[in-house]
């Protein structure tokens, strides 16, 4: 670990008096706190410190305390820089490339950051308390590689803005020579001096470049517009999730409808710096939004504002919320995201109407939700048929039916690949279309090539959207990238921490890597658990499996098939494991499904993956092969899924691997 005071040496030569206290004020809190962790101090280099750990958790929690100290009235402007890697110590020094590069990621942060390197960041990627943020990849001096560098998340640190880093990087050639000049290099370190003093009153402005859009209240005099106001605050999220701003996700926030809980409760669950909430009112077609955005600290109303806009530019109204908010914040907008944004198209007011009604019902995944949206989004394109959005809602539907279960392929295909080719046509430089683009590429087409390339261009078009991350990230285990695919899941789940998909994906991620206790743990974690989530208990019971827990396994078959109101299914598990145990269970549960499957349909993915469970290996292989010729949208997974692992050595299964 390094630390530096920023503007140290010029505080000297204005106050040599308050820079010796400042600086006996910043050892007593370094060794205090570094001794609390375990950690040694190696050397004091003036205004700078060089530390060791044993533990990379140490080192860490120990930089987040130490800014937190840091920060306390009257602040002390520190930069911090950990890395992880082999050093050698002698009784006067030490010495190993670990320790220049740590240095080099101290010198990208700004007073209040605990800044980390990719390794650092590799372990403690389980450590649920010490979240981060990628900050991109850098070229240090004397370094033939670009290096990922990350910041601390934390309510109470400060995260660098992208024009703040500036730190030890490779230079190009004519920056060198400008620097040589002795004249222009004093000149510049004065300039430099005299910003620091001027900017230092800000330097210590709370991190607030992470908000939350609480549900809109309805003040439109008409209770039929719920739907209206409901899909409004979706849209609001999602632009400003387009343009880079951290804002949590849209499943998270319905959670907080009439909540009773205060803004400084919300923004600690969610671990934001700032929330809006406002309400939407309406006149014939003039459409306006009345928000307010709070400290979530403080409670304190940073302002309100009015925004009111014809319906039909409704995309100007976004445009002036999201300005802003990003000028608050003090937050540069990606000049190519906002030149997207100034270019949206504008759409009839009732098919955008139509739209976002049918966008709330189909994050229901119900059978009677996804129905209904089918209807809003085809009366969408009856006022607009060129409408890209809605035109993806249509492929969402089917894809949400297949993700449930209710359909087949062979059912899908045609209407969900005519879908997308018109959403292509009409949006395809939309985020969303994108999206789905990847999803049916990767689940329903088997096109590794093109789905890769469509998520990462819908990314690139919205970089903060949860359900994407998360998708991605299955999408990066299939392609055999753990590491990236942890990376995505991580990501998904920060940005929407309370949606039950979210979690469940996230989950499977753990399970595909082997990590069992943490996708247990993430399951039963009651603060975040959403009851009798279907695709969360699917999860869970696989868990259980693979940790050889069958009573608990059992019990969450049974109770997946009572929330069905399958009781006859529940009834069969209960019984056959009373009678044989686990293994015998599902033994019979598959030999039940099988004789259904002549009268309903019942995907051959499922009946061949509790085969696996129960041990019968041919049978399993056999159903896998079914699976295969119906072109199960499940299949991507065998190439990670542990449950598979004993099957992975029979020729048949290499072969099913090669075709796929």
């Amino acid at each position: 670990m390094f630390t530096d005071i920023q503007g140290y040496t010029a505080l000297m030569q204005q106050s040599e008096r308050e820079a010796l206290e400042i600086r006996e004020r910043h050892r007593k809190i370094f060794e205090s706190i570094t001794e609390a962790h375990s950690g040694q101090i190696i050397q004091y280099y003036g205004d700078g410190t060089l530390s060791i750990f044993d533990s990379t958790v140490d080192a860490v929690k120990c930089g987040r305390d130490l800014q937190r100290a840091f920060l306390a009235e009257p602040p002390i402007p520190v930069r911090i820089g950990i890395h992880t890697g082999d050093i050698l110590l002698s009784d006067q020094d030490i010495i190993g490339d670990s320790v220049n590069l740590a240095s080099r990621v101290e010198s990208l942060g700004v007073p209040g950051s605990v800044l980390v390197s990719g390794k650092v960041a590799e372990e403690i990627r389980n450590q649920d308390d010490l979240r981060l943020m990628s900050l991109g990849r850098f070229q240090f001096k004397n370094d033939d590689k670009k290096r990922e560098v990350l910041a601390l998340d934390d309510p109470d640190l400060v995260i660098p803005r992208k024009k703040d880093l500036k730190g030890k990087l490779q230079r190009p050639g004519w920056q060198g020579k400008l620097f040589r000049s002795p004249a222009l290099a004093g000149f510049i370190a004065v300039i430099i001096v005299l910003a620091g003093i001027w900017l230092y009153p800000t330097l210590f402005r709370p991190n607030t470049n992470e908000l939350a859009v609480l549900p809109l209240m309805n003040f439109t005099n008409n209770e039929t517009d719920e739907q209206l106001v409901n899909g409004l605050h979706i849209a609001l999220v999602t632009e400003l999730q387009k343009v880079g701003l951290v804002t949590r996700g849209i499943t998270s926030m319905l959670r907080y409808r009439n909540t009773d809980k205060s803004i400084r409760e919300i923004a600690k669950e969610l671990t934001v710096g700032l929330l809006l909430e406002g309400s939407v009112f309406r006149a014939d077609e003039q459409l306006g939004i009345n928000l307010s955005m709070i400290d979530g600290k403080s409670e304190h109303v940073i302002w309100t504002r009015t925004f009111e806009e014809d319906f039909k530019d409704v995309g100007i109204l976004y445009r002036k919320v999201i300005g802003d908010v990003a000028d608050e914040i003090q937050m540069a907008m990606d000049p190519e995201l906002e030149a997207r944004l100034n270019r949206q198209q504008q759409v009839d007011p009732q098919a955008y109407k139509a739209y976002l009604t049918g966008k709330q019902y189909w994050y229901q995944l119900t059978r009677e939700s996804l129905e209904l949206a089918e209807q809003y989004f085809k009366r969408a394109l009856a006022y607009e048929p060129e409408y890209g959005p809605a035109h993806a809602g249509i492929a969402a539907v089917w894809g949400g039916r297949l993700q449930q279960g209710m359909v087949s392929y062979a059912d899908t295909r045609e209407t969900i690949t005519a879908a997308m080719a018109e959403a292509l046509k009409y949006g395809g430089d939309l985020a969303e279309v994108q999206f789905w683009q990847g999803a049916f590429n990767t689940w329903w087409e088997w096109n590794w090539e093109d789905a890769g390339k469509a998520f990462e261009k819908s990314i690139e078009l919205n970089p903060n959207s949860p359900e994407t991350h998360a998708y991605y990230s299955h999408y990066l285990l299939t392609m055999k990238r753990p590491e990236e695919a942890m990376q995505h899941a991580e990501i998904a789940v920060e940005q929407d921490p309370f949606n039950g998909l979210i979690r469940a994906i996230y989950g499977m991620a753990l399970n595909f890597s082997r990590n069992y206790d943490r996708a247990i743990q993430v399951f039963e974690d009651p603060s975040k658990q959403v009851p009798d989530d279907p695709i969360a208990l699917s999860t869970l019971r696989t868990s259980y499996h693979l940790t050889q827990q069958y009573d608990k396994a059992i019990r969450i078959w049974e109770r997946s098939y009572m929330i069905r109101r399958d009781t006859v299914a529940a009834n069969l598990v209960h019984e056959a494991f009373a009678d044989g145990g686990y293994h015998y269970a599902l033994e019979k549960l598959a030999e039940f499904l099988i004789e259904r499957s002549r009268n309903a349909y019942v995907t051959p993915w499922q009946i061949a993956t509790i085969y696996t469970r129960a041990g019968n290996k041919e049978q399993a292989i056999d159903w896998l092969e079914g699976a295969y010729l119906t072109h199960d949208s499940n299949m991507p997974y065998i190439s990670i899924d542990p449950i598979f692992d004993d099957l992975r050595d029979d020729p048949r299964f290499i072969s099913i691997m090669k075709t796929m």
